[in-house]
């Protein structure tokens, strides 16, 4: 699954995702620049930069601009 962030004439958005205790996630920015929040966490991720979501791990929220990787099992 790839989510594309960037909608024409926005600069940013944001989008809630849940990783639930079935699988974890991992995400990839192919392209652009995001920033992930998971509870007090803040990860700014550039292209070509990945993150690994453990399963259970609960509410999550990508905000930023680009092209995204989301891969789970």
């Amino acid at each position: 699954m790839a989510l594309t962030t960037r909608f024409p004439g926005r600069n940013s958005r944001s989008e809630c995702l849940f990783a639930g205790e079935e699988s974890f996630q991992a995400l990839t920015v192919l392209s652009g620049a995001m920033t992930l929040i998971a509870g007090d966490e803040v990860l700014p991720l550039a292209k070509g930069e990945s993150a690994f979501l453990p399963a259970g791990l609960g509410r999550y929220e990508l905000t930023g601009f680009g092209k995204l990787l989301l891969s789970k099992v």
